[in-house]
């Protein structure tokens, strides 16, 4: 929905708002910026429903913090009772009567299987109600405003990239070599954005996530999430280690994303927490220990788990052919990024079903393929590790680093980062995180379980909750053209007038029941990183046929006849080649396959939730 009024509104809103205040600018009604995007949210349902799922599984995430806080209220008033019952029997000459400290039971704490649970089911219960899109990224928007004031100051066009160049002779950091990998596997050579407006620009004096809302690193994912970091009530919940008191986009994204085995990898160390007399312990500070009350109403120091020993305990489990070579877990981050998560062992689904497989070579406007096995992790690492002549014993080694590594700190990182950075800040006497951290440069923008928790970048955040949702998205196409979903029910759903009518970034001649099919079935068979950035001249070639047979030369062509009589056959040839080598982008390929598969695997053992994309900046 973004177009160049959008730019010139963000332009005059930061004259008037101030750098970054992006809250603001999007609520002054005369920038036009909420009526543009109910508009496009009235016109992309698809979109729409996307986020207003979103935001109802945000209140339900809230709920679970009220729910958790009232029932920890309810245990405290019944302890108190408790212990004056005691001092009355104490006070009449009865010593046998004490207090017993009470337990925490699961409904008292707020943990990711409860968020997870209330969150996922919000979202899958929702129906389409009035809503609108997100705002753009903070990052996002700090970029295009630094581009567009180059743009009219020197001339430079507002979307110009600058490739990624290593400094000549300059030190190989964690963070350089994991660059240089993520530039590698990755088919756009630009820069990410990054945040350039801190928020001491706009005075404020302390980190209050309501004024954060638009960046989506820091901000809560919601006003009323937010809430629950400046209440009153704030250092009065009891969270599970991994939970954070900000519940960012990236975090509830990710808990919706996150596969149950992901969850419980999570919780495994998570300590027996107990109440005391006095109330329920401060979590808000993320304290490294506590006191509490044994059964006799004694104190005693126990040490309570924080965000940094659930990641020392993720990298413990990490292969030991993995663990000092920084560049090969860069590299296998980084495929997993571009491509998904490829079929492993334990999946039901390996190939083509034999259904689609016939459907394929019966129709001469699908590609019939000799290959019908799903995307492998030889498929997927091979480039990885080419020296390698035994491959049976690297394929336990990966799999055992993906699902016991890499994913678990992938959710980590989404979960927890931001309020790690927030947290380093504060004792340093600062509120703002990007002022007070090491340069940008410094910063992992992978994924990476053996450096420290805190040498992420929030590039890492956004590339960690890409690689769970393609590891679900993934999970779910294999599904699709696997066989739990019949041929009738794919062809069904794709030649529907609703899906039809989605034609948001796809060229005109793009046809639902063919191309996205292809899509799908080329994604299962050789990852997300196989889609083309631009047309071989073989698939031009059948582009080509496709436009004339459609609208040129069929029984019925689609062009009007004036056009077709008033052509020469040169200028058809030419408006058909032209035409033939336009593509979807990358963004708009997930996009749909995303949306696609949220469809057709609703009520199913592998639903996919299409959670909006908020690593692409707010554009999905």
């Amino acid at each position: 929905w973004w177009d160049r009024a959008c730019d010139h509104a963000l332009i005059l809103g930061t004259f008037f708002h101030g750098l970054g205040n992006y809250e603001a600018i999007r609520q002054d009604a005369e920038l036009g910026f909420t009526v543009k995007m109910r508009n496009y949210a009235n016109l992309n349902g698809a979109d729409k429903s996307a986020h207003v799922k979103f935001a109802a599984a945000a209140s339900a995430t809230k709920q679970v913090f009220d729910d958790a806080l009232s029932s920890l209220k309810i245990r405290f008033q019944e302890q108190t009772a408790m212990v004056v019952a005691a001092v009355h029997k104490a006070g009449s000459g009865d010593d046998t009567y004490s207090a017993k400290t009470q337990q925490l039971n699961e409904e008292d704490i707020v943990s990711l299987p409860r968020l997870q649970q209330a969150a996922v089911s919000a979202f899958r219960i929702t129906d389409d109600i009035d809503g609108d899109v997100a705002f753009p990224d903070a990052r996002y928007l700090d970029n295009r405003l630094e581009m567009l004031v180059d743009s009219i100051e020197e001339g430079i066009a507002a979307n110009e990239v600058v490739a990624y160049q290593h400094e000549a002779g300059a030190e190989e950091s964690v963070a350089s070599i994991n660059r240089a990998c993520l530039h590698k596997f990755m088919t756009s050579k630009g820069d990410p954005p990054k945040i350039l407006f801190a928020g001491d620009l706009l005075g404020l004096e302390k980190h209050n996530p309501r004024d954060y809302l638009s960046d989506y690193f820091v901000g809560a994912a919601s006003p009323e999430l937010a809430d629950i970091a400046i209440g009153a009530d704030s250092s009065r919940y009891e969270r599970a280690p991994s939970v954070p008191l900000v519940v960012t986009r990236f975090a509830l994204g990710a808990i919706i994303h996150a596969e149950k085995t992901i969850i419980e990898r999570l919780r495994q160390d998570e300590p027996k927490l107990k109440a005391t007399p006095e109330g329920p312990s401060n979590t808000n500070d993320d304290a490294s220990s506590k006191a509490e009350t044994d059964d006799n109403g004694m104190k005693e120091n126990v040490t309570k788990i924080t965000i940094a020993d659930v990641s020392e305990t993720i990298a413990a489990s990490c292969p030991h052919q993995l663990t000092k070579d920084v560049r090969l877990r860069g590299d296998v981050c980084a495929s997993l990024l571009k491509s998904g998560l490829p079929f492993v062992k334990d999946e039901v689904f390996c190939s083509i079903s034999e259904e689609l497989n016939t459907e394929l070579a019966g129709n001469p406007d699908l590609q019939t393929r000799s290959k019908t096995t799903f995307f492998s992790l030889k498929d997927a690492f091979k480039g990885v590790f080419r020296d390698q002549e035994n491959w049976s014993g690297i394929d336990s080694i990966l799999e055992t680093y993906l699902h016991s590594t890499l994913l678990p700190h992938c959710l980590n990182l989404c979960l927890a980062l931001a309020a790690e950075q927030v947290r380093q800040a504060r004792c340093q006497g600062n509120a703002d995180i990007y002022t007070v951290r090491p340069p940008y440069e410094r910063l992992s923008p992978l994924p990476d379980p053996m450096i420290r928790f805190h040498d992420h970048s929030e590039e890492a955040v956004s590339n960690a909750f890409a690689i769970l949702r393609r590891t679900r998205l993934m999970k779910s196409m294999r599904f699709i053209v696997g066989g739990g979903c019949s041929v009738k029910e794919i062809l069904d759903f794709l030649q529907n007038p609703s899906w039809r009518n989605q034609t948001n970034g796809v060229p005109f001649w793009w046809c639902p029941w063919i191309h996205d099919l292809e899509l799908m079935v080329q994604c299962a068979l050789h990852g997300l990183g196989s889609i083309p950035i631009a047309l071989a001249s073989e698939q031009q070639r059948m582009i080509k046929k496709h436009i004339r047979e459609i609208f040129v030369q069929g029984q019925s062509p689609v062009l009007p006849q004036a056009v077709l009589n008033s052509a020469s056959q040169e200028e058809m040839d030419h408006w058909i080649g032209e035409h033939a080598k336009q593509f979807p982008s990358a963004d708009i390929v997930e996009h749909r396959l995303a949306l696609i598969s949220s469809r057709l695997t609703a009520g199913k053992s592998v639903q996919y939730d299409s959670v909006p994309m908020f690593d692409k900046g707010g554009k999905f």
